[in-house]
């Protein structure tokens, strides 16, 4: 079975008269595992993952899980459990130390195994970006990872997170398209690119973006919180509303809709509702948690900068994944200025 696969992917690059590097057709024909069990059980847990709703990740988890059981040499069963573990605690918010931790040992075994899968040192770099804010580190696995496969989409996609949240913009940009172009029906390497159009200041860029990636995946909910921040920075706070709350529909696990929400209501001068939000908020973090960045961002809405920067204080305190938007984000400008920020800033490696 497994070979016939092989057969099958080399005959689809054929019909699609895709010229392979060396390196390439080595991928095609390289097996990770000989347990034909152990690889569709790996197949479901990406599905699963891929849905990016926590239940659904938790159920990949599972299915790597029990292809690890079946092979305990399959690296790249590893490198699905670390990706997993990763958005967990980044997209769901899921325990981020305790997932981040898991992410980084499943990615360290998964390179134990096999040095040379570019999914190990993709997950590892993404490991370090989120949990340790090691921005040289992670750059060096990434690169090293498209190195390895310059046709995996994750790697260029994780890539462009990276230079966008340092501010290198138009290098991620560039990583981003090459992430869409590589694989055009991926709705998250889509959302994400207009997340980094935004971040770079191209506004319409990134609602264009954001658009066609609703239209490609409608009930998908990252779109939609990207386009509330990004119609925040046009200052067109009921389009931000709207958004916000779509993707709080669409899915609660991302708790920066509720942040969105309470911040778009206090620039509209709704200042009840959203104290109202923000008391939910604190509802939310008492119950299954929620970043302490989120909260400082509502308390930024409502004009409040010192709890603003007290609860951005808790953030690096907590070790909260968010705090890698700290350097980009503009809706700290005003805040920029102050000792304490930039005191977070350089506590960031930034």
């Amino acid at each position: 079975m497994l070979a016939a696969q092989n057969d099958i992917a080399q005959a689809v690059a054929r019909n699609l008269q895709v010229k392979l590097m060396p390196s390439d057709a080595a991928l095609l024909e390289k097996r990770y595992t000989q347990n034909v069990e152990a690889y569709q059980l790996y197949l479901r847990g990406r599905f699963h993952v891929y849905k990016l709703l926590p239940d659904e990740i938790r159920q990949g988890i599972s299915y790597y899980q029990q292809a690890i059981d079946l092979d305990p040499n399959y690296a790249l069963a590893y490198a699905g459990s670390a990706d997993a573990y990763r958005s967990l605690a980044v997209g769901s918010e899921v325990s981020p130390p305790d997932s981040l931790a898991k992410s980084k040992a499943a990615a360290n075994r998964a390179i134990q195994i096999d040095d040379s899968l570019s999914d190990g040192h993709t997950t590892r770099g993404m490991t370090l970006f989120w949990g340790d804010w090691d921005w040289s580190g992670a750059e060096k696995e990434l690169t090293r990872a498209i190195e390895l496969n310059p046709n995996d989409v994750n790697a260029h996609t994780y890539y462009a997170h990276l230079l966008s949240n340092t501010g290198r913009h138009e290098e991620a940009l560039s990583q981003v398209k090459i992430a869409r172009e590589l694989d055009p029906l991926f709705p998250f390497a889509g959302a994400l690119e207009g997340q980094f159009l935004s971040q770079a200041g191209k506004f319409d860029e990134s609602l264009d973006r954001l658009q066609k990636t609703m239209e490609l995946a409608p009930n998908f909910w990252m779109p939609h919180l990207f386009a509330s921040a990004t119609y925040i920075e046009k200052q067109m706070f009921p389009e931000a509303l709207t958004e916000a709350r779509k993707a709080r529909e669409l899915s609660a696990a991302s708790t920066y809709s509720n942040a969105l929400e309470c911040y778009a209501l206090a620039k509209l001068g709704n200042r009840d509702e959203a104290e109202k939000v923000l008391r939910e908020m604190f509802e939310i973090r008492n119950t299954r948690g929620m970043p302490a960045s989120h909260i400082a961002i509502a308390y930024l809405g409502l004009g409040d900068n010192e709890n603003a920067l007290e609860w951005l204080e808790k953030g690096y305190a907590e070790h909260d994944p968010k705090m890698a938007f700290l350097k980009i984000d503009r809706k700290w400008n005003n805040l920029r200025s102050s000792p304490r920020f930039i005191e977070l800033m350089k506590k960031m490696n930034f």
